[in-house]
């Protein structure tokens, strides 16, 4: 029992290092990205702040907000036209979804949000993307969390029937519609729907590490865990270098008694 319980406490630890740590993962080279999985976001930047931003999503799609934050920032000092990158650091703002996030980083991610729309992005793609993050930072003090949650669910739904091609929102989606589940619906009908969109996207890109993690939130709940576990099993080998994909694993895993 007392080993058990230290590997939970180290398990803890794991997940709370990847909200908050902010090292030379940052700076990551191309080298050691395969350390964090393969992710492609496409956007009308500059090459080398393609690849930035394509590395800051890595780290994101892992909940490692502070090198997402800094990647998305030396995103912009690549290409200072590539509007998307401000939604990047708005989105690493938000922390963990399923949690409020500091009030600060509201104030610091709307900021954000606004210098995305007075750059001017390239593409109605990415403004879209853009308009709806702009759902959940927008309002004041009074708007609670949940109504942000489902005013951002509502608009990502929409940017994902706009690009049903675009794997990217479909996956930003699949994890809002699990931020979004009532505690009380125990058909959980927002986490299958999740998972539906998921699993088709994980057999096209089985390295995506968003997908994965996404998906061990979607099933974390016991009746339908058992279906977690191939996404629970490859999630740590997927992006070794990213704590938090070396903690999710054990949600499944607790929930089946493995």
């Amino acid at each position: 029992m007392r080993a058990l319980a230290m590997r939970t406490v180290s398990l803890f630890a794991l997940a709370a290092l990847g909200s908050v740590f902010t090292g030379p993962a940052a700076v990551a080279e191309d080298g050691t990205d395969e350390q964090f999985g393969k992710v492609h976001f496409q956007t009308s930047c500059n090459e080398v702040a393609q690849r930035r931003f394509d590395r800051g999503m890595r780290y994101q799609h892992s909940f490692w907000y502070g090198p997402a934050k800094e990647i998305f920032g030396e995103t912009l000092k690549a290409d200072p036209e590539c509007a998307i990158a401000y939604w990047g650091i708005a989105l690493s703002l938000l922390s963990n979804p399923h949690f409020p996030a500091p009030k600060e980083n509201l104030a610091e991610g709307l900021a954000a949000l606004q210098k995305a729309k007075a750059a001017g992005a390239k593409s109605e793609r990415e403004r879209d993307y853009i308009d709806a993050l702009l759902a959940f930072y927008s309002g004041d003090e009074k708007v609670t969390f949940g109504q942000r949650v489902q005013g951002y669910l509502k608009a990502m739904e929409a940017v994902a029937a706009r690009y049903p091609d675009d794997d990217e929102a479909q996956i930003a989606y699949a994890i809002t519609l699990n931020v979004a589940a009532s505690p009380n619906d125990k058909t959980y009908a927002n986490q299958l729907k999740g998972t539906g969109i998921l699993e088709p996207i994980f057999k096209r890109q089985p390295r995506h590490p968003g997908v994965a993690h996404y998906l061990i939130h979607l099933y974390d709940y016991p009746p339908i865990a058992e279906k977690g576990l191939d996404a629970a099993r490859r999630y740590a080998e997927i992006a070794p270098a990213a704590p938090h994909a070396l903690h999710m694993p054990s949600h499944i895993f607790t929930r089946v008694g493995f």
